[in-house]
């Protein structure tokens, strides 16, 4: 028979053993909540700056790179798929198109190309690393309103400059006259036009007069805050990557709804600086298209730079990135987490 001694012992060990396994779970449901998202802030693909990506429980990334263009991706496991978008309009080449990434194990590197106006031969391949493991807020990864539109009449929060934005019936095209006060207190107005890549997102090119022009990206977000990046661009280039750090040639501007506009008084409202617009190429070679559900560029890619291309029967090739499909790793970790709390339930 056990001694006493012998018997808080045993009772001892056993609860060693316990401690020790849940310790062990824990860890382990650390390392598989990781794995779940790159939520952070990385180095920009395109322009130096920085790029901020936060991942929604369902696999879909939203970011922003260098105030400059917008990212809306779906993620599968390692892979992440689908476009960009920038200012610029029709006025600009180059101001949307496809991106694909692959993400390192350990979640601190991602491999990807992307391209202009989804032509896989304008492709550019990248590499870049993360900076820092915070989330960022919903400004900086500017998380699209789910609903809504860009259209109405916007202050600048704080006051001094209003928005009037008019998107045609067709959800295409969008007309906008502004105003604001410069600093010496002088009126300054101007005019902007472009096309919508979504309801909540447009893309297009200001002009003020005085030779001040330049791309333009507005876009909705949640909570109804409108956002509005603009750079300055003289020669119909777009965002140049030598001024990312000059706060003189870019800015970031956010907007609170301050009324609806009647289609009948759009004219009047939203067009009354269109005299502004008249040099502004306003007739697409094509209609932008940001349908998520994007073909793989490697599939017919035969340039030689295709990792996928000597491998036809790669399921990733066939990869839809809106398929409701649960990851094997969504499933352990819902495994391991009953498996934990049963067995604290047990150890009680």
């Amino acid at each position: 028979p056990l001694t006493n001694t012998n018997k808080k012992k045993k009772k001892q060990i056993i609860i060693t053993m316990l401690s020790l396994r849940h310790l062990f779970l824990f860890v382990l449901l650390l390392v598989l909540v990781k794995g779940q998202s790159f939520d952070g802030t990385w180095e920009d693909f395109k322009y130096g700056g920085l790029m901020y990506l936060c991942e929604e429980d369902d696999g879909e990334v939203q970011g922003s790179y260098s105030e400059a263009g917008l990212l809306h991706l779906q993620r599968n496991g390692d892979r992440i798929i689908g476009f960009w978008v920038e200012g610029g309009g029709y006025a600009v080449d180059c101001t949307y198109g496809d991106i694909q990434m692959e993400i390192s194990d350990d979640e601190d590197v991602i491999r990807g190309s992307w391209n202009c106006n989804e032509d896989i031969t304008r492709s550019t391949q990248f590499t870049i690393s993360k900076i820092a493991s915070v989330t960022p807020n919903v400004t900086q990864c500017v998380k699209i309103a789910k609903s809504g539109t860009i259209a109405g009449q916007w202050l600048i929060e704080g006051g001094g400059e209003r928005l009037d934005i008019c998107p045609e019936r067709d959800l295409t095209e969008y007309h906008m006259s502004y105003a604001y006060y410069d600093d010496e207190s002088n009126l300054i107005q101007g005019c902007e036009e472009g096309y919508l890549a979504e309801s909540q997102i447009a893309s297009g090119f200001y002009n003020e007069g005085a030779g001040v022009r330049g791309v333009s990206l507005v876009f909705l977000m949640e909570g109804g805050i409108l956002g509005n990046y603009y750079w300055q661009d003289n020669t119909f280039s777009g965002v140049d990557y030598m001024d990312v750090n000059d706060t003189l040639k870019h800015e970031y501007n956010l907007y609170d709804l301050d009324g609806a506009i009647p289609y009948d008084d759009r004219e009047e409202i939203c067009f009354r600086n269109r005299g502004l617009c008249d040099d502004i190429p306003t007739q697409p070679d094509e209609t932008p298209g940001t349908d998520p559900d994007i073909e793989d560029d490697n599939s017919s890619d035969d340039d030689g730079d295709d990792d996928n291309s000597d491998d036809d029967d790669n399921p990733d090739d066939d990869y839809d990135p809106y398929d409701d499909d649960s990851s094997s790793s969504t499933i352990i970790l819902s495994f391991i987490m009953m498996f934990f709390f049963v067995s604290l339930i047990i150890s009680c």
